[in-house]
């Protein structure tokens, strides 16, 4: 199994329990350092606001052996209302809806690469334990948005998390929607 990564540091902080079983490799999703025709499954997990979608669809097809597999992991503009964590960092919201890509879009772009829409299903992931697990995962900024948005910003919204999380009522899991679009080439 390869896992495509272009950040060194990302590459770098993989789960140890991942890097026996996986081979990290530097390289982006519209230049993938894999041969033609070399795997049966491309899976993209909360990348696709990060690349050029007709390209990498190019490159998808490319790399995929007949009958591949393409699996688009996002959190897509229309389940965003579902993400509880943007009501406390309303700024994140607002460049999440400028930068992120429709389903739609991934739809068209794969389907302009020779690849067939299998379906779409709609999921709830379990994110945190509780609003004070959430707070503790998002101080570290590890959600993209959140490093584009103001410290300023950041630290408001950190502050009224917490605030929140300390109620006595607030203990409940912390769930986010995410979509799953499945295509294989035709």
């Amino acid at each position: 199994m390869f896992a495509v990564e272009p950040s060194a540091g990302m590459r770098k902080s993989a789960p140890r329990s991942t890097t026996d079983q996986i081979s990290w490799i530097g390289g982006g999703a519209e230049a993938l350092p894999l041969r033609d025709s070399s795997v049966g499954l491309v899976w993209s997990a909360f990348a696709t606001h990060c690349f050029d979608l007709n390209a990498a669809a190019s490159e998808f097809a490319r790399v995929l052996k007949p009958s591949g597999r393409v699996l688009v992991w996002h959190a897509f503009p229309d389940v965003l209302d579902d993400l509880a964590w943007f009501r406390w960092f309303p700024a994140a919201r607002i460049l999440d809806e400028e930068r992120m890509p429709s389903a739609s879009m991934v739809q068209t772009a794969l389907e302009s690469a020779g690849f067939k829409l299998l379906g779409r299903s709609d999921h709830q992931m379990r994110i945190a334990d509780s609003l004070t697990a959430l707070a503790d995962r998002l101080a570290h900024r590890s959600i993209s948005t959140l490093n584009l948005i103001s410290d300023d910003d950041f630290a408001k919204g950190l502050s009224d998390l917490r605030t929140e999380a300390s109620r006595p009522d607030r203990t409940d899991p912390v769930f986010a929607s995410n979509v799953l679009l499945s295509f294989v080439v035709r």
